[in-house]
């Protein structure tokens, strides 16, 4: 297990073991030429993903800072800026979502499609994103595209859902539902 944490203010990368240790050097992305880096994520290839807004696109780096893929200027792919605030690389995809979208990409970092979710509020599993809105639970299936709402105990003020349990917070109360 490797855990990455990114500093946007500072642009610097640290991975953490299982022991929340960290695994080797601080890594300042401006002293590899990506300045302009807004968001980060691991990938399964034991590297992470960057977002470049330099030249608006994904670049994925090995642990030994080897380019291993990169997208192209995606503005150019898309016909759309992106601007992301959440990426996650989840069963064989990258998810980079906005606040209108949730673009899918392969591990390779070749555009699949794009889904109408923004990033507020979500969560993704292998099969399904999990979405909250006006108050509700809603699960995207990632294999047919169909949308389900999911019915909640009671409404949710302050939330975390992983694809398995939902626990929220309430007046100093943590509540955890098993999916």
């Amino acid at each position: 297990m490797q855990l990455l944490v990114y500093y946007a203010e500072i642009n610097q990368l640290i991975f953490l073991d299982n022991t929340l240790s960290e695994s080797g050097a601080a890594l300042q992305l401006s002293n590899i030429d990506f300045q302009q880096t807004t968001q980060v994520c691991n990938s399964a290839n034991k590297g992470f993903w960057i977002f470049n807004t330099e030249n608006i696109e994904l670049i994925n780096l090995s642990n030994e800072l080897e380019i291993l893929s990169r997208t192209g200027n995606l503005a150019l792919l898309l016909n759309k800026q992106i601007n992301p605030t959440l990426m996650q690389e989840t069963g064989n995809k990258l998810y980079v979502s906005n606040a209108q979208n949730t673009f899918v990409f392969d591990n390779f970092g070749t555009y699949q499609k794009s889904i109408p979710i923004p990033a507020k509020n979500i969560s993704i599993t292998e099969s399904a994103i999990y979405f909250f809105e006006d108050n509700k639970m809603e699960k995207y299936n990632l294999n047919d595209a169909r949308i389900e709402e999911i019915l909640l105990p009671q409404p949710l003020l302050n939330y975390f859902y992983n694809g398995q349990y939902l626990a929220s917070v309430e007046n100093m109360q943590l509540t955890i539902w098993h999916n």
